[in-house]
């Protein structure tokens, strides 16, 4: 029960071919952002975490549960479930470690797996991949869960996108609608990447039905594949992270929803942000790719990314900057990477923004988030 006993220890530029076939050189975040404190991530989070294994044999993983930092420097206890390729593990309560805030609120844990990422000004959300060799591609996704809920506050439509196996088959959603309803009826339209056979997005479907517990957490049950979905809602209701799922089966998700706007531009996307990505190749090796890192958006429809270290079937590499790429952001958020084979969402504050793909045959499936 490898997952369970070092949750952070199974914590690439491989992915960076399947976003551009540019080169990389030298790179970093920006030198201007003060040296930020460690209460900046503090109380409880919900956390979510894909894992693309190295096998063999290939087990893919999915991750979902609680996180305590104490805004000291300590996480203090969380809580986890796991889907092992298919067998279920947890709720199990992890023991405390560290962890520090460097400048650029860049973000590590100290263990044996050296999760790297970001935390955001304001502590609501952090990003996270291991950077030790041997250690599988697996980034997480942290909400802080505060505030009340009720279904009316998950009711409205969201951009989806997702990175997911499903008994062993990479696929990506990208420019995906999800509408949920005022009793948690949802419906569901997305393009898929199914290990590089494209599919277009049709027309919007009867998808299952979503609960909300009064903490954030929300449980989403669809028919097809008949799976649930655990996630976290942050407090406005802006954005909306799933893993799992929550049966024994070979099913494995990570997927983010961000609410729909309206009246945006490309100047909602601006400011610098930190990243987490994944890709897999669709004709292994290598299997799988992530990156984090940090990228500048200029507000203007030029995206400029720095991927500080990446993780490609368990082998660390150090990042690089990638050359500025075009991206159009619609009025209702929809974002386009021009160029790039890539479509997603940015939300209607800035704060975050997505994009997966590719939307093209025989690329790759990939997904990315971003968030300032």
């Amino acid at each position: 029960m490898r997952h369970v006993a070092t949750v952070f220890g199974v914590f690439c530029l491989g992915v960076l071919l399947i976003f551009t076939a540019a080169a990389c050189g030298g790179g970093g975040g920006s030198s201007t952002t003060p040296t930020p404190t460690a209460d900046e991530l503090h109380g409880t989070y919900f956390w979510h975490m894909f894992e693309g294994d190295i096998g063999p044999p290939l087990r893919n993983g999915s991750f979902w549960g609680t996180l305590t930092a104490d805004g000291f420097g300590e996480v203090t206890g969380s809580t986890l479930s796991v889907n092992d390729g298919g067998s279920l593990f947890g709720p199990s309560a992890l023991p405390g470690y560290d962890y520090t805030i460097k400048a650029g609120r860049r973000l590590g844990f100290l263990t044996a797996s050296s999760p790297r990422g970001g935390v955001s000004a304001d502590g609501r959300v952090a990003t996270l991949l291991p950077i030790a060799d041997g250690t599988p591609p697996s980034p997480a996704i942290l909400l802080r869960r505060t505030g009340t809920f009720t279904l009316a506050d998950l009711a409205g439509t969201y951009h989806a996108c997702a990175f997911f196996s499903f008994v062993g088959v990479d696929s990506a959603w990208f420019a995906g609608l999800v509408t949920f309803d005022a009793a948690g009826g949802a419906t569901y339209s997305s393009g898929i990447n199914s290990n590089g056979v494209v599919t277009q997005p049709s027309a919007p479907i009867p998808y299952g039905t979503a609960s909300v517990a009064t903490d954030g957490t929300v449980t989403w049950a669809a028919p097809t594949p008949q799976v649930v979905w655990s996630g976290g809602m942050l407090a406005g209701g802006e954005l909306i992270v799933f893993a799992g799922t929550t049966q024994a089966i070979d099913a494995q998700f990570l997927i983010v929803l961000i609410r729909q706007g309206t009246g945006l531009s490309n100047a909602t996307w601006s400011g610098s942000y930190h990243f987490i990505s994944i890709g897999a190749g669709n004709s292994p090796p290598p299997r799988y790719g992530a990156i984090t890192g940090t990228a500048t958006v200029d507000g203007a429809g030029s995206l400029a990314i720095a991927a500080e270290t990446g993780n490609q079937d368990g082998t660390i590499t150090p990042g690089g900057s990638l050359p500025s790429l075009p991206y159009l952001v619609g009025a209702t958020g929809t974002l386009d990477t021009v160029g790039g084979g890539n479509r997603g969402a940015v939300s209607p504050s800035g704060d975050f923004a997505m994009f997966a793909g590719g939307t093209t045959p025989l690329s790759g499936p990939t997904l990315w988030f971003f968030h300032r």
